[in-house]
């Protein structure tokens, strides 16, 4: 028994549960003190206290009745403690008389506080850990009645309710401070993050900018050397000027697409009604008078009407149907399609065709820039397309993706969501008037 009251005292959970109240060293508060009044009067006991134990002493949360220099100082060591010994138990102590008790005969609380009767009954946290104890104390001998313990335990039932509610406390006051703190960092992050877009920002426009001149002149420049040769050039160089032609020309193409998709990320929305039949027209008219001579079905649905940026989805469809166009290039009989189909997503938009298609084990890479799942001796382009039109879409609070199979064609569904576009709507208009 004196084992385990040891291994209790220094029992690690125990301790750190009791410190994890922030009860201990604390000032006295009148809603414990009320308790100690009240169990010591309805109990007729000189004494009430409400004690919490760590591993040397027992501190008095209360101490109602106890003499100086004990009640002053509000706490003992555990040689003068009784309560330690309900660190064992769930079950009240009962002593009528500790003098004839060879338990607590010795205990030095009995000469230098006079306790000869004690009723005391345990502080058990919701966890299971014993933290001290609810007692009453009379400097004479005295039999405890039923109606005492059960009085005693109703009371410290209460005094567990307040501890258990300055817990409460304690543990919202550390998150709401833990949550302030988080919320400093965030806002500093977000003040740092848009400090380097701000720069980064800045970079990409001197960057395309100061390559778009040099870029260009080299293909200019190239075309001049081949018009201002002084005699007939041989065919290997004339394959190098091809070639360096053709790449300034790429990187041309990568430049616009690098242009278009920064415009797509910072681009202000402005959200209208967008009529995606009139849009789709209009762009695969402009595909077919650049190949008069090309062969393609194209099917375009009537009333395609959605919410979002005019100009933003015109580029993303643009993007959608030279694709389609580009990869049925090979095709004798090139379908394109655009349309829509009910989900649970609500209106689902798609663009069809049964072109060149791609290996769906690859598809995760189709919106990433500058990845190709196709040769560029096959099909050019910058491999930026698609991924401006998933920095479109998902600006729209939509989402885009796609299906296909090498040679069967390839269809590429999109989502706006209505919502989102709304807020940013209201946010630019609440900007604008505050302008």
């Amino acid at each position: 028994m004196v084992g385990d009251f040891i291994q209790e005292v220094f029992n690690p959970a125990r301790l750190a549960a009791l410190r994890r109240l922030g009860l201990l060293d604390t000032p006295a508060e009148q809603a414990f003190d009320r308790l100690g009044a009240l169990a010591a009067k309805i109990l007729k006991s000189p004494i009430a206290l409400v004690t919490l134990m760590d591993d040397t002493r027992q501190f008095f949360k209360s101490c109602r009745g106890l003499p100086e220099p004990w009640s002053i100082w509000r706490y003992t060591p555990l040689s003068h403690s009784f309560c330690k010994h309900l660190l064992t138990t769930d079950r009240p102590l009962i002593i009528p008389d500790a003098r004839k008790n060879p338990l607590f005969a010795h205990n030095l609380a009995v000469r230098d506080l006079k306790v000869i009767a004690y009723l005391g009954v345990p502080l058990i946290l919701n966890t299971g850990e014993v933290i001290g104890s609810f007692c009453v104390i009379d400097h004479e001998p005295r039999d405890w009645t039923d109606d005492d313990v059960s009085t005693l335990s109703v009371l410290a039932a209460s005094v567990m309710t307040e501890i258990e509610l300055r817990s409460e406390i304690l543990y919202k006051r550390a998150a709401l401070k833990r949550t302030e703190e988080l919320n400093s960092e965030l806002s500093e992050k977000a003040t740092q993050l848009e400090a380097l877009t701000a720069d980064l920002e800045a970079f990409n426009r001197s960057l395309f900018h100061d390559l778009r001149s040099p870029v260009s002149s080299v293909v200019a420049f190239t075309q001049l050397l081949r018009e201002s040769a002084a005699g007939p050039m041989s065919a290997e160089s004339l394959r190098f000027l091809d070639r360096i032609e053709m790449s300034g020309q790429r990187m041309e193409r990568i430049l616009d697409g690098l242009t278009t998709l920064f415009g797509a990320t910072q681009t202000p929305l402005r959200i209208r009604n967008v009529d995606l039949t009139g849009m789709a027209e209009q762009i695969l008219e402009t595909l077919r008078a650049s190949a008069p001579d090309r062969e393609v079905t194209i099917q375009i649905e009537r009333d395609l009407q959605a919410r979002g940026d005019t100009q933003l989805l015109q580029v993303a469809l643009e993007n959608l149907l030279h694709n389609a166009w580009k990869f049925t290039s090979k095709m004798t009989h090139a379908c394109i399609e655009v349309g829509q189909q009910p989900s649970e997503d609500g209106q689902v938009f798609f663009v069809r065709d049964n072109g060149a298609g791609f290996d769906p084990a690859l598809g995760r890479k189709l919106f990433v820039p500058f990845e190709r799942l196709h040769s560029s001796r096959d099909f050019t382009g910058s491999g930026i397309g698609l991924a401006t039109v998933k920095r479109i879409i998902d600006r729209h609070g939509g989402r885009i993706w796609a299906e296909g199979a090498p040679g069967k064609g390839a269809i590429f569904y999109f989502t706006l969501n209505a919502n989102e576009p709304a807020r940013a709507e209201a946010a630019e208009h609440h900007s604008a008037a505050s302008v």
